[in-house]
């Protein structure tokens, strides 16, 4: 039954890291959409509370996620690897886009991607940690 739990747990750590990922290229397109008067709203009556939401979601869903686990020496381990491998894959995904290289913006865009994964690298492998 052990194994079993094992098993599983690899599939679910990486389901929920890749969704995580997912995250901050949807929500920077998003935004690059938004009108610049209600981005401007947004970030005046939100900033905080969105700033609060990227850096604490990943590492309390890591930490949700560890608590599942059979061993906390496994889930820490197996998360910091499926993070880091991840999030090597995402960082290197958006560098070879060539729609995004050929220009000034899309550069821009690649450093701001590139620096919010590492940020949830290193959330999700704090909130691993903590475990």
């Amino acid at each position: 039954m052990n194994a079993l739990r094992y098993i599983i747990f690899i599939p679910i750590i990486l389901l929920i890291v890749s969704l995580l990922y997912a995250l901050p290229p949807l929500s920077l397109f998003a935004l690059m959409k938004l009108s610049k008067f209600w981005l401007i709203i947004l970030l005046v009556f939100f900033g905080s509370l969105t700033t609060a939401l990227f850096a604490l979601l990943p590492g309390g869903i890591a930490w949700l996620a560890a608590k599942i686990s059979p061993s906390n020496s496994f889930a820490f381990y197996s998360i910091v690897i499926i993070s880091a491998l991840l999030g090597i894959i995402q960082i290197y995904s958006y560098w070879a886009d060539p729609n995004l290289t050929s220009n000034d913006l899309g550069i821009l865009v690649n450093v701001l991607l590139s620096c919010l994964t590492i940020g949830f690298a290193a959330s999700i492998s704090f909130g691993a940690g903590i475990e």
